[in-house]
């Protein structure tokens, strides 16, 4: 089997940094917890509707949106050669409306579709 790590890049070596936050007031659901010592294992994952905001720092907007928890944002494009290649390890994808887009580099166009995706963890 093989695992593939995603890193959020520096900004500078890339040209595609692309960030996400989530919108105040979104709903959340229960922290993962290990089932033997209780101890938790991640962050609160973000429930339906999943309202973001983004943020692009480079001269396009990257396939992946990183953000401040376990969760990250991946374009339609990116969805759609993750399942045609037959990759697995997302537990679950879900829709996302951008409420707020931040461009730090002038001539960037709109953002391309993306859908939140959750880690599958072992």
């Amino acid at each position: 089997m093989k695992l593939y790590v995603l890193q959020n890049p520096k900004v500078g070596r890339t040209d595609a940094v692309t960030d996400f936050t989530q919108v105040e007031g979104s709903k959340t659901g229960d922290a993962p917890q290990c089932p033997v010592c209780g101890k938790y294992l991640g962050s609160r994952p973000l429930l339906p509707p999943i309202r973001v905001e983004l943020e692009a720092w480079g001269a396009r907007w990257g396939d992946v949106a990183f953000g401040t928890s376990d969760e990250i944002l991946v374009s339609s494009k990116l969805d759609t050669l993750f399942v045609e290649s037959g990759l697995v390890g997302f537990a679950r994808v879900e829709d996302v409306e951008v409420v707020k887009v931040k461009r730090r580099r002038s001539g960037l166009g709109d953002p391309p579709h993306f859908f939140l995706a959750a880690i599958d963890l072992p």
